[in-house]
């Protein structure tokens, strides 16, 4: 039972309860936001990225198990797609049908996703991970750290529960976000970029790494072009003709704009040093309401913004879903070379 699969068998369960709720209230576009963030997030960013190491390992079991389960959830993905994208679902589930007997029936007659598949303590462990490296990616990002570049990072009074999820997800957390070593520590030293995720702070010491110098200079001349942007913004609210005329909406996404650009500003403000503090839940970048392009949306509420990445471990399928381990319901999963590309534009290898 890998965490990994009972994270996304969490994961399809939530969006199936979020789009059976937004399609009995007629809100269309937050079913097909659901489906979007899990599809292009969830499943292609992140759950194939993290599968990688399973199918490369020499474990059969834990293959086979992961196959099962993509599968699964790739014909959940065409059934829930289904009444947005009719005639593609439609192709996609003939022709990944299994090679022996095919599909019992057109997509568009098959029963609706009725998932309840629930697991909280391995999917909250999974987007633990999944938290931690998008705040160190982004905090790489922000500082210009070189994509190849290794770094430490220490972890500033870490809890045992902490320290033991460290220790746990070590090697993951070195290939994805790029660490040369993982240490606990009691303050950060100078020169050190520090994010805050799951109420723990971090610091990745980048002396050595990156110009300090220029990048302060480069974070003064972001903050000073914030700055005009809030005062631009702040000029225009505080035309009264402007807040009496404008839909109101617009007065509001204006807001929005500011509100953003004031915690980007804040964040930038605070430099590389020892007081550089990323602060948890600010993210970088665009900002504001949930926007499809931040890369890493999640479907409890948590959504969060950063790029794809990571694996995780586990063992037998004696607890799985009724009907899951009937393989030959399913399409294989694909081969451990292949990646599902972005909005399933690309076929999918059959078993």
């Amino acid at each position: 039972q890998l965490p990994l699969n009972r994270w996304i068998l969490t994961e399809l369960a939530r969006t199936v309860s979020s789009v059976d709720e937004a399609l009995a209230a007629y809100r269309f576009n937050d079913a097909s936001g659901a489906l979007y963030r899990f599809v292009w997030n969830t499943y292609c960013d992140w759950y194939l990225e993290l599968a990688k190491p399973v199918f490369m390992a020499n474990d059969p079991q834990a293959q086979q198990e992961t196959r099962l389960v993509t599968g699964y959830v790739l014909d959940r993905i065409y059934a829930l797609l289904h009444p947005f994208m009719p005639f593609l679902t439609e192709e996609l589930w003939s022709v990944t049908a299994p090679k022996d007997g095919g599909r019992p029936a057109l997509l568009c007659l098959s029963e609706w996703p009725r998932d309840e598949f629930t697991d909280e303590a391995s999917a909250a462990d999974i987007n633990w991970l999944i938290d931690l490296v998008t705040e160190i990616r982004s905090v790489r990002a922000q500082m210009n750290v070189p994509p190849a570049a290794e770094v430490r990072l220490l972890a500033l009074g870490a809890d045992e529960a902490t320290c033991e999820k460290l220790v746990r997800h070590e090697a993951s957390l070195r290939r994805l976000a790029r660490l040369s070593d993982i240490e606990n520590g009691a303050q950060a030293p100078d020169n050190a970029a520090q994010i805050v995720s799951a109420g723990v702070a971090y610091a990745l010491p980048l002396e050595g790494i990156i110009d300090i110098a220029a990048e302060k200079a480069r974070l003064a001349k972001a903050i000073a072009r914030l700055e005009d942007e809030i005062s631009r913004i702040d000029k225009k609210l505080q035309n009264e003709r402007f807040v009496a005329n404008a839909p109101e909406e617009v007065v509001e996404q204006e807001r929005e704009k500011r509100s953003a650009y004031e915690q980007e500003r804040d964040a930038l403000a605070q430099g590389v040093g020892q007081s550089a503090r990323r602060q948890l839940g600010v993210p970088l970048g665009r900002r504001g309401v949930p926007d499809p392009d931040a890369r890493v949306h999640r479907t409890d509420g948590a959504d969060r913004p950063g790029p794809p990445l990571s694996p995780l471990g586990g063992r037998d399928w004696s607890d799985a879903p009724a009907g899951l381990l009937a393989a030959e319901a399913w399409p294989c999963a694909p081969k451990p070379t292949f990646m599902l590309p972005r909005l399933l534009k690309a076929r999918v290898s059959r078993c």
